[in-house]
């Protein structure tokens, strides 16, 4: 009995701070945070380790998206600190080529090995199978752990928020906005430069300094993504303009063309995509999808301006054996910034409108990070 009302307990709590009445500024407390060092085969990466004060309700090792800050994100922070004061143990990895925001052949490889240490902690109830939740471009790394002969039997469950099934068809909704032949207009400028990152290998003719290249668009992109201010009377493009200055002509117009919308830009994004393709099976998330067999929640915006809501069909129909597949097309987790009557009136009427949906996914955090990975 004490059992199912903490189990009820951690529920609430989560439901309450996950919800849209929730300050997106406040997080809850509850756990403790250490740091870990993961070995890998030359090298090493660091790792945040969340543990609940109280009896441990289910384990997780997390697959961050690309960011510079990895978890140490301020809205990663609040949602695993949600998720550690309701009872999850989690095992955050600062994944290397994640914070370059990039994705190489090994980066997999260093994810497998978060596992494998998650695995071995002695704080881990060994009757729990770890599940693996996944934030947009993690999904490459998480769906493809969930379905590798030597994990598929080890992951308890898999939850992907916001992630990409087909390399070739985000990257295009972002630079054109085509989403199966429907054009889209509220993609988040911001990331264009990420996805220029990933391009730049490909892209021709062959810059004279790549790295260099490299370096500037990072440097906008930490410029730029912390202040949301930037997304005000398009001063990202000013802000653009004004780094441009102090790089060498050689590179100043592909700088610009990898930061603001354009004709030129898409033109030589959409060519370097297309050249990609000969050598992107490591960008697959689905080349083992027919071997995950745990229980599976995807979750996602329905306004996302990164990844685009039709990857979710995507997913589904790549799980289609799969017959414990949970889906989630939602507005719930898209909190408007604005204070005021207005926006908890909306938040009210999201609320109502999602509420069974909200419960459903919430229930499945607890399958999937849970005792025995059992559905």
């Amino acid at each position: 009995m004490r059992d199912q009302f903490v189990f009820l307990q951690n529920f609430l709590k989560m439901a309450f701070w996950l919800g849209p009445l929730s300050s997106d500024e406040k997080r809850p407390g509850g756990f403790k945070r250490k740091e870990l060092v993961i070995p890998l085969k030359n090298r090493s990466i660091k790792a945040w380790l969340y543990t609940p004060n109280g009896k441990i309700q289910g384990v997780f090792l997390m697959a961050p998206g690309f960011h510079f800050l990895g978890p140490a994100d301020e809205r990663f922070v609040r949602f695993n600190s949600i998720l550690a004061s309701s009872g999850f143990m989690l095992l955050c990895p600062f994944i290397e080529d994640y914070l370059d925001m990039r994705v190489l052949p090994r980066t997999e490889n260093d994810f497998r090995a978060c596992f494998d240490a998650l695995e071995s902690l002695p704080e881990r109830p060994c009757s729990m199978k770890p599940g693996v939740f996944s934030i947009s471009f993690g999904s490459l790394l998480a769906v493809r752990l969930a379905g590798h002969q030597n994990y598929k039997d080890r992951v308890g469950g898999l939850s992907i928020f916001g992630g990409y099934a087909n390399w070739d068809e985000t990257l295009r909704y972002f630079l054109s906005g085509d989403a199966d032949g429907e054009f889209v207009q509220n993609r988040d400028p911001l990331c264009r430069p990420a996805v220029f990152l990933n391009l730049l290998d490909c892209i021709e003719p062959k810059p004279e300094d790549p790295e260099g290249l490299r370096e500037a668009w990072v440097e906008y992109i930490k410029k730029t993504w912390p202040d949301p201010l930037y997304l005000e009377d398009d001063r990202y493009k000013e802000c653009a303009r004004e780094m441009s200055k102090s790089l060498e002509e050689s590179k100043r117009d592909l700088f610009l063309k990898g930061c603001l919308p354009g004709s030129d830009g898409l033109d030589i994004a959409l060519n370097a995509l297309d050249k990609m393709k000969e050598k992107w099976g490591y960008l697959d998330p689905l080349v083992y999808a027919k071997d995950i067999h745990c229980p599976v929640t995807i979750i996602h915006g329905k306004d996302d301006g990164v990844i685009p809501v039709n990857q979710v069909e995507r997913f589904k129909q790549a799980l289609g054996h799969n017959k414990n597949v949970t889906t989630c097309i939602t507005g719930l987790f898209s909190h408007s910034q604005n204070e005021g009557q207005e926006n908890l009136v909306s938040k009210v009427t999201i609320l109502g409108k999602e509420l069974i949906m909200m419960i459903r996914i919430l229930k499945s955090f607890f399958l999937m990070g849970g005792s025995k990975g059992e559905s």
